[in-house]
């Protein structure tokens, strides 16, 4: 009993310091997570002195992060004053995969020559922030951005066009097209002016073009990639739909075209102030058999400014294939509104796999499509017969197999029972369980046997007769 209570007492201590290990580590250690950056090394192959050059990294947040991470920003090295701006402190808000951090460098009087920076991101706890970093009352983890700078005195003037897009107008309204320029060099590019063409897709006929002067362009900075401009031109444009190009100008030349992405849309005036979009799509089961119809539902929401009428339309493919086109009535939805169309399609019984991609056409705009998914199974006894058969010769041609196979399976069955035989019970299994030995049996004595009996005295055999000697043998006959 003594030996009990002793190893009980040794385990309840075990556990009591096993739990103040554990709770020392989680209040006196922070958990040292990861932050992801992209690029790690910042390239700037060529800067002049006294000029400014903007780059721009990605911070990601880890895995194991939950809520706002917080990180402390710091240049370091002996060309840390290289980074002439950039926040300090940034916080990666809850629901945020990732965030952009952008700084500028600006080498001043430096000789020409080659120079690394080291930009550090650092994670912090809550409360850290200020002058806790200096006291060390933060998590002393994050990454660090190489940034490799040579400074030149050669003008570079680098460039590429990249990308135009326009968006929808209504007649009689400002038409916004943005461009996309990166800028690798180490001077800024000022473009002389742009001339945007509008060409009516239909006859492929210009229309009209909308020059823009130097004075109305912002330049592209040096050393930075991927600067959007947007641009407010004012075409005379009827309703229809455009192509538009983009022709760029600089020192008197011609240097690039670009065209639009998408094509410009001009309606009618108030046509802009209806909104709508399709929050849902769905069927009422994944897989059909032969015979059965599929119902398809789209939840379509009016969030614009004016009612407007809706019709749903989808297209439904079987692989690669247009098989049908479905086209709902017109409905009117009020402004806010919310209304669930409901199409009926039958598939005819054939299988495969289908999608149904569809959209809600409202006044002169339409939503984006959505698609969805759904199987139809063979046409097999349990469809045909059970379920909802497709049609009455369907019906009957799946009665008649069953009966067939019903008779062919009695046939077999009686078969079968006439060629059985009845085996003997297999010997039970000999018993593993001890026992006592058990006496022989007494057995009554046996019967005597009639081969062993006593037999009477033979009887005496009857006397003989005397024998009489042999007769001699007779003369031979007289000769002649």
């Amino acid at each position: 009993m003594q030996t009990l209570i002793r190893t009980l007492n040794i385990f309840r201590e075990g556990i009591l310091l096993l739990l103040l290990i554990i709770g020392g580590f989680f209040f006196f250690v922070h958990p040292a997570l990861a932050l992801g950056l992209s690029p790690p090394t910042v390239e700037i192959p060529s800067i002049l002195r006294n000029t400014t050059q903007s780059r721009t990294v990605g911070l990601y947040r880890a895995s194991e992060d939950i809520g706002d991470v917080k990180m402390h920003v710091e240049p370091s090295g002996e060309n840390a004053a290289f980074i002439t701006s950039g926040e300090e402190d940034i916080v990666m808000l809850s629901g945020q995969n990732s965030v952009q951090y952008e700084f500028d460098i600006n080498p001043g009087d430096a000789p020409n020559g080659d120079y690394e920076v080291h930009l550090r991101f650092l994670k912090i706890n809550e409360g850290a922030l200020g002058e806790d970093v200096k006291t060390g009352n933060m998590v002393v983890t994050g990454v660090t951005a190489q940034i490799l700078v040579t400074v030149g005195g050669v003008e570079n003037l680098a460039y590429k066009l990249e990308a135009l897009s326009v968006d929808q107008t209504e007649v009689g309204r400002a038409v916004q097209a943005t461009y996309q320029v990166s800028n690798t060099g180490n001077v800024d590019w000022r473009i002389e002016k742009i001339r945007f063409d509008f060409t009516n897709t239909e006859d492929e006929v210009l229309v009209e073009s909308v020059e823009v002067s130097s004075s109305g362009i912002a330049p592209v900075t040096a050393g930075k990639p991927y600067q959007q401009f947007p641009l407010m031109l004012e075409p005379k444009l009827t309703e229809g739909s455009y192509k538009v190009q983009a022709v760029f100008y600089s020192n008197g030349t011609e240097v690039g075209t670009l065209q639009s992405g998408n094509a410009l849309d001009v309606y009618a005036e108030g046509t802009l102030a209806q909104e709508g979009e399709i929050s849902g799509i769905s069927v009422n089961k994944p897989s059909y058999n032969s015979g059965e119809k599929v119902k398809v539902d789209v939840v379509f929401q009016n969030t614009g400014e004016v009612d407007v009428d809706a019709v749903f339309v989808a297209s439904v493919y079987r692989g690669d294939e247009v098989v049908d086109i479905l086209r709902g009535k017109s409905y009117v939805v009020g402004r806010g509104d919310e209304m669930v169309f409901s199409e009926i399609y039958d598939p005819k019984s054939i299988k495969g796999t289908y999608i149904i991609e569809a959209y809600v056409e409202y006044g002169k705009r339409r939503t984006d499509a959505q698609k969805i998914s759904f199987e139809v199974l063979s046409s097999g006894i349990g469809g045909s017969i059970f379920g909802k058969a497709g049609s009455f010769v369907n019906s009957f041609i799946g009665l008649g197999i069953l009966v067939v196979l019903l008779f062919a399976g009695v046939i077999l069955y009686r078969n079968k029972r006439k060629k059985k035989v009845i085996l003997p019970p297999p010997p039970p299994p000999p018993s593993e369980l001890p026992h006592e030995p058990i006496a022989p049996p007494i057995l009554p004595p046996p019967l005597p046997s009639p081969l062993l009996s006593p037999q009477p005295p033979p009887a005496p055999e009857p006397p003989r007769e005397p024998s009489l000697p042999p007769l001699p043998p007779l003369p031979p006959p007289p000769s002649v």
